[in-house]
């Protein structure tokens, strides 16, 4: 009975360092059996594992950004100069009315 229950808590202990494991992007396969023979051990481990997808991704947008951003005063559009006196207007406009 023991042995039953130590297979069966191996199986689903492996079965949850597989799901962390592909969603990281590693083995799923490698990681089950390293579930099932090590126990929570290799789950601790497969958990502290960096996730190969998000470090990808994070490449990407190191790489694809633009090198210098020191001219401009928003980065989602080009600063402009009429840009600047509308907000001021808006904000102006803005404070004059929680006064009233």
């Amino acid at each position: 009975m023991f042995l039953l229950a130590v297979i069966f808590g191996g199986l689903i202990i492996g079965f949850f360092c597989s799901n962390v494991a592909e969603e990281k992007g590693y083995s799923g396969v490698g990681w089950f059996i390293a579930g099932f023979l090590f126990s929570f051990a290799a789950l601790i481990a497969v958990a502290g594992l960096p996730d190969k997808r998000s470090r990808k991704y994070l490449r990407q947008i190191a790489e694809n950004s633009p090198k210098d951003q020191s001219n401009k005063k928003f980065i989602d559009f080009d600063y402009k100069e009429d840009d600047a006196d509308r907000l001021r207007k808006l904000d102006e406009d803005y404070m004059d009315n929680m006064d009233n």
